[in-house]
């Protein structure tokens, strides 16, 4: 064989070998790269902790009486809780929906017209309590608020007992409840004075009231505001939910349903636009086909299509 043969066939095999080497060194790395990778995937899926089934397969009821004032019935200061029942393992806490019963500030109870409310909340989700009240003309305002703020200290104190999560309150009432969830939720006072901040309130539902004015109600409807609110008309625009917005004070988001005549529409308006004004997010709707008592019993309910779907959507993003 010639010499420049032989020179040939060495840099060929010299490079065969080179190229066999960095191949193997390559596909290596390759799988070092790929056991990183896979590493760093798994750790990226691994769950921080195992939620079990949180599938809700029905509910469980508890009646607690949240304070005790002698010689009151035990009833006027009590509150139901209603508790997702899953399916197993459940380990993830429920937000909290507190509702609050209307009937003029005169009557009404913890129990009246909430089946849809007491099944659909549960059912997506939340602990759903439901709170009595002292009412007129037994006692008057600022009663009906205080005894409020006190169901709501009891269901944050209780809360782990139920699974719910104390960063995800809404309140929510009807009519005069609605009234007092506005004050409860804009007025400090009543929070602060049971030890907790306006912050508790993530959101606010109201549903056709129109008790965001005292001021303006108490002299025209004497009949139902004079009874829980009292004469002296001095008092009144302490007792008015818009007299107590302003920026930079925690209020809670607020979801306001409101129906009927012009001037009750505008008063709910008028509360909204302040809201806005203070920097609060607020919305708005409008249900003409409504009556009074149908707003209340609309929400929860299957076939609902005014006001169910809006609420759940408004909860969905803002509310947890």
């Amino acid at each position: 064989m010639k010499p420049k043969q032989i020179i040939i066939i060495t840099i060929v095999v010299v490079a065969a070998v080179s190229l066999l080497i960095g191949l193997r060194q390559f596909r290596q790395l390759q799988r070092g790269k790929a056991k990183l990778n896979q590493g760093a995937l798994s750790t990226a899926l691994q769950p921080i902790q195992d939620l079990g089934d949180c599938t809700v397969i029905g509910t469980t009821k508890d009646t607690r009486v949240y304070k005790q004032v002698p010689g009151v019935d035990p009833n006027l200061l009590s509150l139901d809780i209603y508790t997702p029942k899953t399916k197993g393992g459940c380990n993830t806490s429920h937000p909290l929906m507190i509702y609050v019963h209307g009937g003029g500030w005169q009557i009404g109870d913890k129990g009246g017209q909430i089946k849809n409310k007491a099944t659909y909340f549960p059912s997506h989700g939340y602990v759903f309590v439901s709170v009595n009240y002292r009412l007129a003309p037994a006692v008057t305002y600022p009663v009906f608020n205080q005894d409020v703020a006190a169901a709501v200290k009891f269901v944050y104190d209780n809360a782990t007992n139920y699974g719910a999560d104390t960063t995800k309150i809404t309140i929510m009432g009807h009519s005069a409840g609605g009234g007092i969830i506005s004050s409860v939720s804009t007025d400090e006072k009543y929070l602060a004075e049971v030890g907790l901040p306006l912050s508790t309130f993530r959101c606010a539902v109201s549903l056709d009231t129109e008790g965001y004015n005292v001021s303006a109600k108490a002299a025209e409807n004497t009949k139902i505001y004079q009874p829980a609110f009292g004469t002296d008309e001095s008092s009144w625009p302490e007792a008015s939910p818009i007299n107590h917005v302003s920026a930079g004070k925690s209020i809670p988001s607020f979801f306001i349903v409101t129906r009927g005549n012009e001037v009750r529409i505008s008063g709910a308006k008028a509360f909204q636009l302040k809201l806005e004004q203070a920097g609060v997010l607020a919305t708005l709707i409008e249900t003409p086909t409504l009556d009074h008592e149908g707003v209340n019993a609309s929400v929860g309910d299957p076939k609902d299509t005014l006001i169910t779907p809006t609420l759940q959507e408004f909860l969905n993003t803002t509310c947890q």
